[in-house]
C-alpha cells in the first residue's frame, strides 16, 4: 500500500514536471481558454479606444476653458472702450475738435421721397 501511495506520487509529480498534466489540462478547456482570451483581448481593446476618448474630451474641456476665458478678456476690453469717458480721453489725445453734446438727443424724422 505504501508502494502504491509513493508510485502514485512519483508518477503525478514525473507528469507534473514533464507537462503532461498542463497538456492534459489545455486539451479539455481548450474552447474555454479561447473564449476566455477573446474576451480579455476585447476588453482591453475596448478600454484602449475608452481612454483615448476621455483624453479627447479632457483637451475639448480645456480648449473650451481657454476660449472662454479669452472671450471674456475681449468683452471686458470692448466694455472699457466704449465708455463715454475713454471715447472723450481718445478724442483729445488725437486732437480732433469735437465737442460733447450738450442738448437731450431728439427723434430726426426723414421724409421718404416718392418716385
Amino acid at each position: 500500500m505504501n508502494r502504491k501511495k509513493s508510485a502514485s506520487k512519483k508518477s503525478f509529480i514525473s507528469k507534473l514536471v514533464g507537462g503532461e498534466i498542463f497538456l492534459e489540462l489545455i486539451r479539455k478547456k481548450f474552447l474555454y481558454i479561447i473564449l476566455v482570451f477573446a474576451l480579455l483581448l476585447m476588453r482591453l481593446t475596448f478600454s484602449y479606444r475608452d481612454e483615448r476618448m476621455l483624453i479627447k474630451i479632457d483637451r475639448m474641456r480645456d480648449s473650451i476653458a481657454i476660449k472662454s476665458m479669452i472671450s471674456q478678456e475681449l468683452e471686458t476690453e470692448l466694455q472699457q472702450l466704449g465708455r463715454p469717458s475713454e471715447v472723450y480721453r481718445k478724442i483729445k489725445q488725437q486732437g480732433l475738435k469735437l465737442e460733447q453734446s450738450r442738448d437731450v438727443p431728439g427723434v430726426i424724422y426723414i421724409e421718404k421721397e416718392e418716385k
